[in-house]
């Protein structure tokens, strides 16, 4: 039980009290405040952080799926480019309550091969709302590695071929009709 619950108990009750008209005591007495207080520190509130996504555990997630189910071969490809570009969900994935911003996420067209691997460009971030510049950055082939995004971008698009256009949402394509 946390203090603000003990709280919002005690005005209820406070309330109950009241509503039915009877005595009730007077909260703002130094004893309470000084309980309270007293209970305030006993009982900190000490948040749970989320565990770090470490290539162990992002190997893990991405073995559980199938390298020939397109679903999950595009969220491993997703979960990857995430890992190793630093990405946000909203740099990825268009939001679904508003798809004519799907211009923002990552599309098809955005994705280019390399000679080092694929060079990937941002045209929208956080921090470039407005799309004034254009952030390329790379991603190296990891030969014979489960975590390699070179590797997984071609086996998506193997899997899910794009058929409308490159401005397509690269994670997004395999729900869209053909």
């Amino acid at each position: 039980m946390t203090p603000p619950s003990i709280r919002n108990y005690l005005s209820g009750v406070k309330l109950l009290h009241v509503i039915l008209g009877y005595p009730f005591p007077d909260l703002s007495t130094h004893e309470l405040k000084v309980t309270l207080r007293g209970i305030e520190r006993l009982a900190q509130h000490c948040p749970l952080r989320a565990p770090p996504i470490t290539p162990q555990l992002l190997g893990l997630l991405i073995s559980f799926g199938g390298d020939r189910d397109p679903i999950d071969v595009t969220l491993s490809c997703a979960f990857v480019f995430a890992f190793f570009l630093f990405a946000r969900v909203s740099n990825l994935v268009p939001d679904a309550r508003s798809p004519d911003d799907s211009y923002l996420c990552l599309r098809r067209g955005d994705v280019e091969p390399s000679h080092y691997g694929l060079c990937v460009k941002f045209s929208w971030s956080k921090t470039n709302q407005f799309g004034t510049c254009v952030l390329e950055l790379p991603l190296i082939s990891i030969p014979d590695s489960p975590l390699c995004p070179v590797r997984l971008f071609y086996l998506m698009c193997e899997l899910v071929p794009v058929k409308t256009s490159p401005q397509t949402p690269v994670y997004f394509s395999f729900a869209c009709p053909s």
